[in-house]
């Protein structure tokens, strides 16, 4: 015959249970089954290997079942008791000493019975309840959510044996009951109660349409907004697309929605603002931080992401539509009380699988009902963020396929209420508003400028003969070209007909000036001098000067590029030297009668280069030949400047790298010039 193996037999407690053990004198007792030896039909003793077990005599129940009384006496830390039926299975217990049993713990807790029981932890000493269905923790009080109290679509939150109603857009109230009234607006504006309100930041990838949504309010007349494009960024392309009436919600009156689609090629913060109006003008403005980046920025910037969609819910090509904002959009929230409200748009990867379910991936987020728009070919899905002390990231999916992730930080004040008494010139001009910092500053359209985007003063450029507008302050002032001066450099110099020769002080290098050279390299800079009234040339010869050093002086010129009045002279000087070190080199300026003035130059001579220049990084720079010829001053010449009002002037001289090209444009590397 086979002989069956004694194992233990239920209610026998599973191996690894716990059984807090309250009685720190006496012990605690619990109870054993197993089969009989079925040879003898006897039950077989329960043995046990731990010093703190006493196992009394077992007795044969009915059914060829036997039971042992097991005792585990006090024992401190907790035990681990093994026991073996006869010589079959072993089964291990944990019994920890506790101070209080669960019966002693839950004799004065109220669950709320028989619709609620309570659940002892003795090793901690503490408690909570069970509830049936359609009871609620903590005391398992009667689910006050169900049925729904909260009207028009509410959202019901239990709290604390009460009900909390979320309510959609547009109705108010403790049950959601209270329609929102009309606001009666005189004229068509931005609202501030459908995100991204004004102020908001939408980011976006460089080289790729970016879309997102601009949400507007009508008149009473009932006629659709216009809104166009406003100021913004020169590197920005805008599209504003059609206007329409939008009924995805409960707000009242007449509220629309513009997709707006920005592209640009050159990644970096910049600044978007569309105008809202009507037949007789601009009314309202809606300003956006707009960041291009070069990474797309999906959901891998933002907490990983974890669906709980159940299988009917699968639709692992559905996808969020625009004008859904991009994911990565910040959406200030100024409402610390009821939370802020958004809307997605979503299509499903199949028609025939209908609107896909939209999930909330992180908590404090409110999903209100599908709705489909008026083509029917999007599903509409409007989103209320609760409010949180913290800045906070959301994150949604469309079914099991795309997910978008926002920013919605908690602020203090409003975009549009931070913009209500800035002045911005509209419509040339509109406020941006930093809800996150709470300031605001203009972005003003083209040929208007800041602080407030008053018309740009240069622009036509009101400077004559030549002249450099440069504005400030909603003012300009004129940097004239030599032989010119006066606000608006109208005024011509005037001959002052020298009676001899000399240095003129209008052209550097002036006298005084440092002239950089190289050891046993030609350098080479100008002096320039005026003539008498007679027209005739100046003698211009060397003069004074250090020893180790020789000089040569070439033709003087008449120079006619400037506006100089009376009659001006180009001497170009070319000076060399073998030993390193300062040098001073004077030329002498006169007539044929005699010397009527000097000009004397420092002259410092070294045995290295001596360049200066940065290294240009503009893209413009296309004739990489081009050159500055003498009689430019060398690289390193120091030219002093007397005239701190004005500046002062220089001439450079430059050639193109090919014969046939015209003059190569010359650029300025450093500000102030």
């Amino acid at each position: 015959c086979i002989r069956l193996v004694i194992t233990f037999l239920s209610p026998t407690p599973p191996g690894g249970t716990v059984l807090p053990c309250a009685n720190a004198t006496e012990g605690c007792h619990f109870l054993v089954y197993y089969n009989p030896d079925n040879s003898t039909k006897d039950c077989q003793q329960v043995k046990t290997a731990s010093s703190n077990v006493h196992i009394f005599h077992g007795h044969n129940l009915l059914n060829d079942v036997c039971v042992q009384e097991v005792l585990v006496l006090p024992q401190s830390p907790a035990s681990q008791v093994c026991l073996q039926a006869g010589s079959g299975e072993t089964r291990c217990f944990d019994v920890p000493l506790v101070n209080v049993s669960g019966p002693d713990l839950c004799s004065n807790n109220s669950c709320n019975h028989p619709d609620g029981a309570c659940l002892p932890d003795p090793a901690v000493g503490t408690t909570k309840c069970v509830c049936h269905a359609y009871f609620d923790l903590p005391n398992c009080l009667p689910d006050v959510c169900k049925p729904n109290p909260c009207q028009n679509g509410g959202f019901c939150q239990a709290l604390n044996g009460t009900h909390l109603c979320f309510c959609p857009l547009g109705f108010s109230g403790f049950n959601c009951s209270t329609p929102d009234a009309n606001p009666l607006l005189s004229k068509p504006q931005v609202t501030d109660q459908l995100g991204p309100t004004p102020g908001g930041t939408v980011t976006c990838k460089v080289n790729t349409p970016c879309q997102f949504p601009v949400y507007t309010s009508g008149d009473n007349n009932g006629a659709i907004p216009v809104v166009g494009p406003g100021p913004m960024s020169p590197d920005l392309n805008v599209t504003v697309e059609t206007t329409v009436a939008d009924n995805s919600t409960g707000l009242p009156g007449s509220t629309f929605l513009t997709p707006v689609v920005a592209t640009s090629a050159v990644p970096g913060q910049k600044q978007l603002c569309v105008n809202v109006g009507n037949q007789n003008g601009v009314t309202d403005s809606a300003c956006f931080h707009v960041i291009f980046t070069f990474d797309n920025p999906g959901p891998s910037s933002f907490p990983a992401l974890s669906s709980t969609l159940s299988p009917d819910q699968t639709d692992d090509n559905a996808s969020f539509a625009s004008p859904t904002p991009p994911t990565g959009t910040t959406l200030p929230c100024a409402n610390s009380i009821d939370g802020c409200h958004f809307l997605v748009f979503s299509k499903p990867g199949n028609s025939s699988l209908g609107c896909p379910h939209v999930t909330a991936l992180t908590p404090k987020v409110i999903i209100f009902p599908t709705k489909s728009n008026q083509g029917g070919d999007l599903c509409i899905n409007e989103i209320l963020v609760l409010p949180q002390a913290s800045p906070q990231t959301i994150c949604l999916q469309a079914g099991s396929g795309e997910s978008r992730c926002f920013n919605v930080p908690q602020v203090n004040i409003s975009g549009p209420a931070l913009c209500e008494n800035r002045s911005c010139n509209s419509p040339h001009g509109a406020c941006l508003a930093d809800p996150s910092i709470g300031t605001t500053q203009c972005v003003c359209a083209n040929y208007f400028s800041l602080p407030t985007c008053l018309p740009e003063p240069c622009n036509p450029n009101p400077c004559q003969h030549g002249g450099v507008c440069q504005q400030n302050n909603g003012s300009y002032t004129c940097f004239c070209r030599l032989g010119f001066s006066g606000t608006n450099c109208s005024m011509v110099a005037v001959d002052q007909h020298p009676t001899s020769p000399s240095v003129t002080d209008q052209l550097g290098p002036t006298p005084g000036g440092t002239i950089n050279c190289r050891v046993n390299t030609p350098c080479h800079f100008p002096v320039y001098t005026r003539g008498n009234s007679n027209g005739t040339f100046p003698t211009v010869s060397p003069g004074p000067m250090s020893p180790e050093m020789s000089v040569k002086l070439n033709a003087t010129v008449a120079d006619n590029s400037t506006g100089l009045p009376g009659l001006t002279y180009l001497t170009p000087i070319t000076t060399i030297s073998t030993i390193p070190g300062h040098r001073q080199l004077c030329v002498n300026i006169g007539n044929q009668q005699a010397v009527t003035d000097s000009a004397c130059f420092q002259v410092i001579f070294t045995g290295n280069d001596t360049s200066i220049s940065p290294t240009p990084n503009s893209s413009g720079w296309t004739n990489d030949s081009a050159k500055f010829i003498p009689s430019t001053p060398p690289d390193g010449t120091t030219l002093p400047c007397a005239d701190a009002v004005n500046g002062c002037h220089f001439l450079v001289y430059s050639e193109s790298g090919n014969t046939t090209a015209d003059c190569p444009q010359v650029s300025a590397t450093s500000p102030g010039v």
